[in-house]
């Protein structure tokens, strides 16, 4: 719902779509328009800046929308980002990482699941200084027996095209022990 209150729908980002990526360690949402109003970055769930919308007409309309009995669609009030904050820390997750620029607002969430307690001892036990984030989520994956080609590569980890895939699944070959090794 926020990124459909808060994205920009000027004739510059017309066909533009909200991005839902979904990885096994993160899920990402990068929405068409930066911030908006006097909130930066710092302050964003903190209450310390009055809500601002592109939107106030939509905001409206689902402000009075009943979803169910107890709650409207929207309550615009906003306070997303601080129950979001408020839902990850209950679950003993980390903060919510956010990004803007003028063309995009994007919200990663970390998802601890797949980069476990158990999986990050594993890790250690590896000759794994240099590798990159994604490639730390291959060798995750291998541990659970996936086997991993360069479009599930590419698909679990963001890599968008496949020669940097192919270069960081060979440098990770390369750098060994390999996870059958162990």
């Amino acid at each position: 719902m926020n990124s459909l209150v808060h994205r920009d729908y000027s004739p510059s980002a017309q066909g533009v779509q909200i991005q839902v990526e979904l990885y096994p360690d993160r899920l990402r949402i990068r929405n068409p328009g930066g911030l908006f109003g006097p909130v930066s970055l710092r302050e964003l769930g903190l209450g310390t800046v009055p809500p601002s919308s592109r939107h106030s007409v939509l905001l409206k309309i689902l402000e009075d929308t009943p979803l169910d009995p107890d709650r409207t669609v929207c309550e615009n009030r906003g306070t997303g980002i601080a129950r979001i904050r408020a839902a990850l820390a209950e679950a003993g997750m980390e903060s919510p990482v956010f990004e803007d620029d003028i063309a995009a607002f994007t919200v990663t969430i970390p998802n601890p699941a797949l980069l476990d307690e158990e999986t990050r001892d594993w890790l250690s036990t590896l000759n794994i200084a240099g590798l990159t984030g994604a490639q730390l989520t291959a060798l995750a994956l291998t541990r659970r027996g996936e086997t991993l080609t360069n479009v599930s590569y590419r698909g679990a980890t963001g890599v968008a095209d496949s020669r940097p895939a192919t270069t960081q699944l060979k440098e990770l070959r390369a750098h060994g022990p390999h996870p059958s090794d162990t």
